[in-house]
């Protein structure tokens, strides 16, 4: 099509110059005539007339009509030929992640291959990455995000596997797991990776290539907190970029006649309901949350807790209960002070779940990012989180509805370890006292009876 617009310009452009000198010529050509017939001495036939010389100009434009219209179509058969191949002046991405689970590292490489497959300037193909763990469960895109979302995960997205041909050169390679080898298509290379613990160990790290042995001269690191970032310099990165995640638009508030009929349709109406989402595992520290909230309970006899954990992939209510407070648990539970969901949601789901809450806990040991809290944050939930950790990036100074409770998140041993290469989990020293969420929940965030 822009060949055709600039065939088609030039040759107006062409016919307006003939037609303007034509003109000249047909102005001095009346100006002799008068003058041949004062003066008899001038020949008569040295300036043929304009009249003679327009069947020419509009033999010219109908000539340049037709060969446009014979370029637009020569055109548009090459699209169709050439549909499915990316454009010299796209961007071709490969996306190599693990997707159709609710593991952090397959919602955001699901996040990134929706971002770019909305983009016209992007030609993305996915290459999908075994699931980390083969005991973990897969969805499919429609369970996870929902019609529209999954429908552009599992169908419009081309996929491309290692062998494969990628249509064009590749441009670049985003790699969404802790993976440091050589890209499967050459091209330069983003790996979206974390530290949790303070330092990475060579257990956690798909393949062979550890940070000190990757080829680091097409390769950048991104991590998406400082935390994280501190953590993978401390193993032997050499570039490394911090880029936050961020959250789906529909995590936002509601206005607050939505929000009650939410929250009288899910029976939490006239409750303050603490959440927390995680998998429950140790570093989330569920047992203190348990007993912090059960002293809460008891000053407060119209709080309520809803735990949204992942059986699927982790048997999250298994590890509630075979925990420190799985009596605590249960005997809340039956109480009816505590609502536990296992099941999966979509996206849509997740926030809507967070609309109908007051506040967000997450009493966590140790975090990559921690992007549950974030979510809460974005529609408009009071938090309550750890100090010193991954969320002190976003969650800012306390106040406003914010409040950090103080912990040791030092690595305190494993470290040298892990430099000699040795295995061996990380012991991490977190929250001690289980008061020290009782005294901010209880002095500062549901003392007043009117936030009840």
């Amino acid at each position: 099509s822009t060949f055709c617009f600039w065939f088609w310009f030039c040759a107006v452009c062409l016919c307006v110059c003939f037609c303007s000198r034509a003109k000249g010529k047909s102005n001095l050509s009346l100006n002799l005539s008068a003058m041949e017939s004062e003066q008899s001495f001038l020949p008569s036939n040295k300036f043929p007339s304009l009249r003679r010389q327009q069947p020419y100009y509009y033999l010219l434009l109908l000539l340049c009509l037709v060969l446009s219209r014979c370029c637009c179509r020569f055109a548009a058969a090459a699209a169709d030929d050439n549909e499915g191949t990316c454009s010299k002046s796209s961007l071709v991405v490969v996306l190599e992640t693990p997707t159709n689970t609710s593991n952090s590292y397959s919602i955001v490489g699901s996040n990134i291959a929706l971002a770019l497959q909305r983009r016209p300037d992007v030609d993305v193909y996915l290459l999908k990455l075994p699931n980390y763990m083969s005991s973990w469960k897969s969805h499919s895109g429609t369970a996870l995000w929902g019609e529209k979302d999954g429908r552009i995960l599992d169908q419009d997205i081309k996929r491309v596997h290692a062998g494969d041909e990628v249509t064009g050169k590749a441009d670049l390679t985003i790699r969404v797991t802790i993976d440091f080898r050589p890209p499967t298509f050459p091209s330069p290379m983003l790996v979206l990776a974390t530290s949790e613990r303070g330092y990475l160990s060579n257990e956690a790290i798909s393949g062979d290539v550890t940070l000190p042995e990757a080829d680091w001269s097409n390769l950048k690191v991104v991590a998406p907190s400082l935390w994280a970032a501190d953590g993978l310099l401390a193993s032997g990165a050499k570039d490394v970029a911090v880029v936050p995640h961020g959250v789906s638009d529909h995590f936002r508030p509601l206005d607050f006649s939505d929000r009650e009929s939410l929250r009288s349709a899910l029976g939490l109406a006239d409750k303050f309901v603490f959440l927390h989402v995680s998998a429950m595992t140790p570093n989330k520290n569920p047992s203190l949350l348990l007993s912090a909230f059960a002293k809460v309970q008891e000053r407060f006899s119209n709080t309520h807790l809803f735990l949204k954990g992942d059986d699927d992939m982790y048997s999250s209510e298994a590890r509630l209960l075979g925990s420190p407070a799985g009596g605590i648990y249960a005997r809340l539970k039956e109480q009816g002070h505590v609502t536990y969901l296992g099941s999966q949601l979509t996206s849509v789901e997740m926030s809507t779940l967070h609309q109908a809450c007051d506040c967000y806990v997450s009493p966590y040991s140790y975090e990559g990012f921690n992007l549950p809290v974030l979510e809460a944050l974005a529609s408009g939930l009071k938090v309550i989180v750890t100090e010193g950790g991954s969320t002190d990036d976003f969650v800012g100074e306390e106040g406003g509805g914010r409040w950090k409770v103080k912990a040791e998140l030092n690595v305190i041993e494993g470290v040298q370890r892990a430099k000699n290469g040795q295995k061996g989990a990380f012991r991490v020293e977190g929250h001690k006292d289980d008061e020290l969420f009782v005294d901010v929940v209880a002095k500062e965030l549901v003392v007043d009876e009117e936030s009840l």
